[in-house]
């Protein structure tokens, strides 16, 4: 018979890690084994990616979100500090109204 997570515990996981929590601090609280925890995230991604090429096709954007993910950890007289530099950048569609509008 297989090991089989329940959809409750799978759930969890899953939102462990959107939330930002490291693939050992979610083994912890769970109990599920990390390579099952990446397993699970790299199953969740693809299917995101299948609904994503499936659905959002056609699209008429009239406005896009941007947005910025700013880390920087630099060395200021002997401390480590941190301070603003644009790591990522994210663009992707949002459904209602957004501040930028896209020029033709």
């Amino acid at each position: 018979m297989a090991n089989v997570l329940s959809a409750e515990k799978r759930s969890f996981a899953l939102q462990l890690l959107v939330e930002g929590n490291s693939i050992r601090s979610i083994e912890r609280l769970t109990g599920v084994h990390r390579d099952t925890i990446m397993r699970l995230s790299v199953r969740f991604g693809q299917a995101c990616r299948q609904f994503m090429d499936e659905e959002m096709r056609g699209l008429k954007l009239s406005h896009i979100q941007c947005d910025e993910i700013w880390t920087f950890v630099g060395k200021n007289r002997g401390a480590f500090t941190l301070t603003s530099a644009a790591q990522a950048t994210l663009a992707m569609p949002i459904f209602g109204r957004a501040s930028i509008p896209i020029r033709s």
